[in-house]
């Protein structure tokens, strides 16, 4: 269950930085050495530019904890207030979060409807 909470404290940091645009303090919360990093934080610092507000919420529908690597199958929801809209961006969606370093958990793999990266287009 303690790993459980650790993950949780992760993702509403992830989630404040990220409505926050505090691309610092999102960025500590990934996996340095994940093939993942180059792309999400591209994609991430997109969003940053366009948004002036954002309000991103997880539901963890299930946990999968492994020796190296735990992870989590979640719910999003996500609203984007974009300056050039007259009426804010709402999306949800279904991802997998992987996740290593039991004692604080960065995240290093996501599988499915990312809500990171979702005001960039798609090429």
């Amino acid at each position: 269950m303690t790993q459980v909470g650790e993950i949780q404290k992760s993702l509403k940091h992830l989630s404040e930085a990220y409505e926050k645009r505090d691309e610092t303090a999102f960025f500590e919360k990934l996996d340095a050495d994940s093939k993942l990093l180059p792309l999400v934080r591209d994609r991430v610092a997109r969003d940053f530019k366009r948004f002036t507000q954002a309000k991103l919420s997880f539901v963890i529908d299930r946990v999968e904890i492994k020796e190296k690597v735990s992870q989590t199958t979640l719910r999003w929801q996500g609203r984007w207030t974009i300056p050039s809209y007259t009426e804010a961006i709402e999306k949800r969606g279904k991802v997998v979060f992987s996740w290593v370093d039991r004692d604080d958990p960065k995240l290093s793999e996501i599988r499915g409807d990312s809500p990171f990266g979702i005001l960039t287009p798609s090429k």
